[in-house]
């Protein structure tokens, strides 16, 4: 298992929870999911999403791993939602 992923079980009320944020690196983002009271997370820096997006695929076709393809393409439309927000960030700041 890489540094840039870890499995947390933790109790939430919360049968399922995404979240996608900047650490305090400024150069990386964290991306949590929480299935079923089991917190994923996943650390990345930007620019290195597909490579995220590789690591997420292994997890999900390992067996002893409880992501399933959709909570992957959840994640995937997610990241894709925040990469979208954040380009749209840089062209106002670009371009006034």
């Amino acid at each position: 298992m890489s540094d840039s992923f870890k499995i947390s079980h933790d109790d939430f009320d919360e049968n399922c929870m995404f979240e996608l944020r900047d650490t305090d690196h400024g150069n990386e983002f964290e991306l949590i999911f929480v299935k079923h009271g089991t917190r994923y997370t996943f650390r990345c820096r930007h620019g290195q999403e597909a490579e995220l997006l590789g690591e997420l695929a292994d997890h999900v076709r390992d067996p002893d791993n409880k992501l399933d393809w959709f909570d992957a393409a959840v994640i995937s439309h997610q990241m894709g939602l925040k990469l979208k927000e954040r380009l749209g960030q840089m062209v106002k700041r670009k371009t006034g």
